[in-house]
């Protein structure tokens, strides 16, 4: 692998990420709103919310060898409350600005011999996460849209993984956008209590340089899977979700956030 494009790479896992590739001697380029200060890389400044700014920067970039996305975006406020720009910007930033990254970047590595696509989703994306479903629910679709575009490119030799963190100690807990108390009504407390319990869960969870490990594993397997869990703790956890009822896993979701 000789060059790498990283998608959110200013900070947090992305970030990480960059520097795993930079020890490598991969020639890296950051695409994000804010630079990647690691010397060594290359940035350009991108907002993957536009769309059409998206397919500009990505069209005009040569044709990489890998390419990790690690941009995204997390609220958290009761279903009803949540207003549309929200919800819609949510999933600009973590599964239609993959989108337009695979629809673009795939076709050059198709007509190219072959390349990986690694997307940083959440185990939130099996798991749902209290007062944060539309978080959970961009990515799950994260997770089925890089399995079925396994379907069409692998025989192509272009593979898509997603990689899937839990809990990571990384500056993304205090940039969620959080509704305050006295907008939601009756669900204040308790979205107040799952709001302190997941930023507990999350800063004492993995280091960003574990999940950076996890993709650059992906990245040096000659046939990757479609998903990958990220540490000990998220691959239990996804056990736990295949072979334990919903309401179980539910109950104890209840248990950790709520109660």
């Amino acid at each position: 692998m000789n060059n790498a494009i990283v998608i959110g790479g200013s900070s947090g896992i992305g970030k990480s990420v960059c520097d795993e590739l930079l020890k490598r001697g991969v020639s890296v380029c950051n695409l994000s709103r804010t630079p990647c200060d690691l010397e060594g890389v290359q940035n350009i400044e991108l907002d993957v919310a536009d769309g059409a700014q998206t397919e500009s920067v990505l069209s005009g970039l040569p044709v990489p060898d890998a390419v990790i996305y690690s941009a995204g975006f997390s609220l958290a406020a009761p279903v009803e409350c949540v207003e549309e720009s929200d919800y819609r910007y949510l999933f600009e930033v973590n599964f239609f600005g993959l989108v337009k990254t695979v629809q673009i970047l795939s076709c050059k590595m198709r007509e190219n011999g072959g390349g990986r696509i690694v997307a940083i989703s959440s185990i939130g994306g099996i798991i749902p996460i209290a007062f944060d479903a539309y978080y959970s629910a961009s990515k799950a679709a994260v997770d089925m849209f890089i399995r079925e575009a396994n379907i069409e490119l692998n025989p192509y030799n272009v593979y898509l993984t997603s990689v899937r963190p839990g809990s990571t100690q990384t500056r993304f807990t205090f940039k969620r956008k959080v509704y305050p108390e006295e907008s939601v009504g009756v669900y204040g407390d308790k979205l107040h209590k799952a709001v302190v319990t997941l930023a507990d869960v999350e800063q004492r969870g993995m280091q960003p340089q574990d999940v950076a490990q996890c993709v650059m594993n992906v990245l040096d397997m000659k046939k990757p899977p479609a998903t990958a869990n990220a540490g000990l703790a998220n691959k239990s956890l996804s056990l736990a979700e295949k072979l334990l009822p919903e309401a179980v896993t539910d109950f104890l979701n209840r248990s950790l956030y709520l109660q």
